[in-house]
């Protein structure tokens, strides 16, 4: 019976398996396959009752109601259920929402609560008879209507969730359900993936319940352990971010129905589903999922996470690295009234190719293990973080040291002052790239060799530093004069010292967190 208000959500495929295939709702495809398991067929109903009017499911009704009328065969006498003399109102939806439809009570209240905590979908069908001329449904006929029976689908949840609700959890992300099931389904969901633990104080909430809350009692209920809001209304969903929003969190929404578009444009970010979901819920969202799963957004978040640290290393490189050489340019300009240090060549070289290069070696980092079991950014962190310029400024200081160290021990040798300075400058910024691969981590403890791409980097800057030096032409360009092997074992351990002064802080602040 349930299966005339169906629509038609599933495929036959041709072959020897004949395999069904989901085109549409789940729910009204499981009604389907039930009904062909007991030897009927939604055709046959389709024919012989065929639908005549409608009134489609939406997340406020939590019903679903069609009108049918007998075909020829049905007034002829066909076998199926049914009187030929009149049409048949079909009205399926939520329990208590057929309850208010019916004619008198059906006294399965306890039965519906019993299904629902086993996590199945309860859905509730009842049936009217109307005259043969009524080809319309209004609301109005949803009265005095006979009580058909109740049906249980289990909708399981995909193998794994548990373990990312568990990422979340450990990467501050707190996990709400919103369903429009019973809240008992939901309860039952919840226990079985490990979101709702009634033992350590979670609750749950009702679309009643949050109509009888204002907004700063909703906002105050959901910062007390609220993990499930059952039975909601696209008004609830939208309260509900609000309210969240409200408590200083950052909100992301998942939905796909047109109805939940005011949530999910209401969100910091909202997440469409890019299968299920309708072309209104993909145009209110930031991000649409091309595969449908709860592991695509916690996989979305560490690799956001990631791109964020590999945004922030880069910055930090470069501004460590110009706020040496400007640092260094100003000082002895303003100071020491040397305005040749570094010729333009120089200071494009350094900038263009060992800079440019070292930027991508940087951006290409493997990803950091365990970036969910980090807390989130406070929500007045920027991208630019005072701790990141703070380090900035510290590489910068250092580099800027080493150079003036240079730049005295070489003071009045002209040329040779600019080439040590130049050699200088590359090398310090070979041992910076090092130390802006982690904020904590010391290279020893990530793997020296783990980046194999500043390894690269490095190996064709040596090159090309040495065609300057070894082609006449070049140096003459670059206004280079040769470096004995000492002044570069000395310039490169002064450089070094960026590398060894960093590793230094990171293993006193490591201990001091212990």
């Amino acid at each position: 019976m349930e299966c005339l208000g169906e629509d038609d959500p599933i495929t036959r495929c041709s072959g020897e398996n004949r395999i069904w295939k989901i085109r549409g709702s789940p729910t009204e495809a499981a009604l389907i396959v039930a009904l062909e398991k007991a030897g009927l067929h939604k055709y046959v109903l389709d024919e012989v009752w065929p639908r005549i009017s409608e009134i489609p499911f939406t997340s406020d009704r939590k019903y679903m109601a069609t009108l049918h009328r007998p075909s020829e065969s049905v007034q002829r006498g066909h076998p199926t259920f049914g009187s030929h003399d009149s049409n048949l109102l079909v009205v399926k939806g939520a329990p208590e929402k057929i309850e208010q439809f019916l004619k008198e009570s059906s006294g399965t209240e306890d039965i519906v609560n019993e299904y629902a905590s086993q996590g199945l979908r309860v859905l509730a069908c009842a049936i009217k008879r109307l005259p043969k001329d009524h080809q319309q449904i209004v609301e109005s006929n949803l009265s005095d209507m006979d009580f058909i029976g109740l049906c249980g689908i289990n909708d399981p949840p995909r193998s794994g969730v548990s373990d990312y609700i568990k990422k979340c959890e450990r990467a501050g992300i707190d996990v709400i359900m919103i369903t429009g099931d019973n809240e008992f389904t939901a309860q039952a969901i919840g226990k079985e993936i490990g979101l709702f633990k009634p033992e350590v104080g979670d609750r749950s909430l009702s679309g009643r319940d949050i109509d009888a809350l204002d907004d700063d009692g909703l906002q105050e209920v959901l910062e007390q352990r609220t993990k499930i809001l059952a039975r909601t209304s696209p008004i609830h969903k939208l309260r509900i971010v609000k309210a969240l929003q409200s408590s200083g969190k950052i909100v992301s929404m998942t939905g796909d129905g047109v109805n939940d578009s005011p949530a999910l444009r209401q969100a910091n970010v909202g997440i469409a589903m890019g299968i299920t979901g309708t072309d209104i819920a993909k145009e209110a969202s930031d991000i649409v999922l091309q595969e449908e799963k709860f592991e695509s957004v916690v996989d979305g978040i560490d690799e956001g996470r990631h791109i964020l640290n590999t945004f922030r290393r880069v910055v930090l490189f470069l501004t460590s690295t110009n706020f040496a050489e400007s640092f260094v340019i100003l000082t002895t300009l303003l100071i020491f009234a040397n305005p040749v240090l570094l010729l333009p060549l120089q200071i494009l070289w350094v900038n263009l190719v060992t800079d440019g290069m070292l930027d991508i070696a940087i951006s290409l980092e493997p990803k950091e293990q365990g970036l969910l079991d980090q807390p989130p950014s406070s929500l007045k962190e920027r991208v630019l973080s005072k701790q990141t310029l703070t380090r900035a400024l510290f590489y910068g200081t250092l580099m800027a040291i080493i150079v003036m160290t240079v730049y005295f021990i070489y003071l009045g040798q002209g040329t040779k002052l600019r080439t040590m300075i130049f050699v200088t400058l590359i090398i310090s910024q070979w041992f910076s790239a090092q130390n802006c691969r982690s904020p904590t981590k010391s290279v020893f403890e990530m793997g020296v060799f783990k980046n194999r791409v500043i390894w690269i980097v490095y190996i064709i800057d040596v090159i090309l530093v040495g065609i300057l030096f070894l082609l006449p032409p070049l140096s003459a360009l670059f206004q280079l004069v040769p470096v004995s092997p000492l002044e570069w074992i000395v310039v490169f351990m002064l450089s070094s010292m960026v590398f060894i002064f960093e590793e230094i802080r990171k293993r006193i602040a490591h201990r001091l967190k212990d």
